[in-house]
């Protein structure tokens, strides 16, 4: 299984630093890329990724988890192997044609979050599943 965490826009660095550290944990369970792209190549990435990947858009409308719901929904896309994609909202979120198209949503809260912020509590949730899966202690 493969995933993939597309970033429309710049991540600061402060922020990037993060992103950067919980990616290289996350790789240890799991062949993972993160793509910062453009905000207008946005729909363009989201296209080709879907020959490949199942989309999740991250919409604070999705659908909540806990962290072991999340971990269950990771482990099933992994017993099914499946390639997943998520999608980071721009600094205002997703337009309404994207969302028609793309209907599969995650929320990471029900509060929106600061772009910057939400890569990195997306990642640190991401690693927090594998964590959970494989019966690490950083979850404990």
């Amino acid at each position: 299984m493969k995933i993939l965490f597309l970033i429309p826009g710049k991540i600061s660095k402060e922020c990037k630093d993060l992103t950067q550290k919980y990616a290289k944990r996350i790789s240890f369970y799991s062949n993972f890329d993160i793509k910062e792209i453009k905000p207008a190549k946005l729909r363009e990435h989201l296209q080709k990724a879907k020959k490949q990947y199942k989309i999740f858009l991250l919409d604070e409308r999705g659908k909540e988890f806990t962290s072991y719901d999340f971990a269950d929904f990771i482990l099933k896309h992994i017993e099914n192997s499946q390639n997943i994609c998520f999608v980071l909202g721009e600094d205002y979120g997703f337009d309404d044609d994207l969302k028609q198209e793309f209907k599969d949503k995650i929320a990471l809260s029900k509060l929106t979050i600061q772009h910057d912020l939400a890569s990195v509590l997306f990642l640190e949730a991401l690693y927090r599943a594998f964590a959970i899966l494989s019966n690490s202690k950083y979850h404990k």
